[in-house]
């Protein structure tokens, strides 16, 4: 089953690389959106980020202290490391225009640096993104990240699905070509810290001693009663099995940032 869900990952990033920007994927009613409004996704969408990593992060910790370990790959401690040094925090000019005919808002901006941030809500689903680039005489890099949430309930009870990804790309600055992060959730209830969290990423190459792979790992966190969740991990390699474990953990509710909601008009 796991395996499968991994395949069917793996797949889906295969997709997306080449769909994502035809906006295709959701086709329903966009939002119009105040600067405070995407001031709000913005701020809700980085501040998620952190909320989920470190909640499946959590989880992993268990297992890595039973001696349970994984590797991922590394930024370079070339060129590439140092340019995404200088643009973590770039200042924020430009000024936001749209909405467009797929529901964006989009600003841009120059310095050593390209900036493109782009916002929208469709129906229920709020996406942020937000690219660095560089193209020049000495390679080029390209750095993105997406964030995507939707907030629903069942049965009166509320739920967060999503996903956060992030890809780099390089061009003359060290043998690694692409690195891919993606870290995606589902039926996840910051009340218990049940859900279902997905974590790739991988690493492939145009040259050099570097070797192509791409690992996984599934983090199912299940509410079995008496404020308890069963926790399971299980590692990939490829879509070779590496390892399995889990624990039991009391509940350790989440406290979650403020966080847009799509108003229709």
């Amino acid at each position: 089953m796991k395996k499968s869900l991994f395949l069917l990952l793996l797949s889906l990033f295969l997709i997306s690389s080449c769909k994502k920007d035809k906006d295709d994927d959701l086709n329903g009613n966009y939002a119009i959106l105040s600067e405070d409004d995407i001031d709000e996704i913005k701020n809700g969408a980085t501040e998620l980020n952190s909320v989920v990593q470190d909640e499946m992060l959590s989880y992993v910790a268990v297992a890595a202290d039973s001696g349970m370990f994984f590797t991922y790959p590394s930024m370079s401690s070339k060129k590439s490391t140092g340019s995404w040094n200088q643009v973590k925090s770039p200042s924020d000019d430009g000024d936001w225009i749209g909405p467009d005919a797929s529901g964006w808002y989009t600003r841009h901006w120059e310095s050593m640096y390209d900036y493109t941030e782009r916002v929208r809500c469709c129906d229920t689903v709020v996406e942020y993104e937000f690219i660095i680039s560089y193209d020049g005489a000495d390679g080029s890099y390209e750095s993105k990240t997406r964030t995507q949430y939707a907030r629903y309930e069942v049965n009166g009870k509320e739920f967060f699905k999503g996903y956060w990804d992030w890809s780099i790309s390089n061009s003359g600055y060290n043998d690694i070509s692409t690195v891919h992060w993606q870290m995606t959730f589902d039926a996840w209830d910051p009340m218990t810290g049940a859900g279902v969290f997905d974590w790739y990423w991988g690493a492939t190459s145009d040259g050099g001693d570097s070797v192509p792979f791409y690992r996984y790992l599934n983090v199912t966190a299940s509410n079995i009663g008496n404020e308890l969740l069963n926790v399971k991990i299980t590692f990939y390699d490829g879509n070779v099995e590496i390892w399995s474990f889990d624990f039991d953990t009391p509940w350790d509710p989440v406290e979650m940032p403020e966080l847009h909601t799509c108003d229709m008009n």
